[in-house]
């Protein structure tokens, strides 16, 4: 399903034992939490785009929603790559992800349900879904000793 380890980052002291490396449910914790996340996304261009936005983490997959005629959805529609991350950068997770829409009725209808409980407003779908192909996560209190690399089976 995924393969974990180490982050290549030289210079920075990090632990290259397994010692210290944060388990998945950090990760699920960190996505489920938060109301507001970061997308980055890349124009036709080239140029980077970045937006904050509200999503749900569900089943390993981060979802949101927004019309076609956004910049990102537009990006998205050209160039599917998406880079999402938590607000903290202090408990990090980074996901770098292919994005597509969720077409499975009962996935947006729980999609729903989580923008309920968590935002208390009714968002309907459409919803985007982010399929993780790179997840980095981090605790900056113990930064040496925590980073942690999963590379999903595609």
């Amino acid at each position: 399903m995924m393969k974990k380890s180490r982050p290549y980052i030289p210079g920075y002291g990090i632990e290259t034992s397994e010692t210290g490396m944060m388990d998945w449910d950090f990760v699920e914790e960190q996505m489920t939490k938060p109301k507001v996340y970061w997308l980055s996304t890349t124009t036709i261009k080239g140029n980077p785009h970045a937006i904050p936005i509200w999503g749900a983490w569900y089943n390993t997959k981060f979802f949101f929603g927004g019309g076609p005629s956004t910049k990102n959805r537009k990006n998205l529609a050209k160039k599917p790559h998406i880079v999402v991350h938590t607000e903290s950068g202090t408990k990090v997770v980074i996901i770098e992800g292919l994005v597509t829409l969720e077409q499975d009725e009962s996935i947006n209808n729980k999609i729903i349900e989580i923008y309920k409980e968590k935002y208390e407003m009714d968002h309907p779908a459409p919803f985007w879904r982010v399929d993780p192909v790179k997840v980095f996560a981090w605790n900056a209190e113990n930064y040496a000793g925590t980073p942690t690399k999963w590379l999903m089976d595609q």
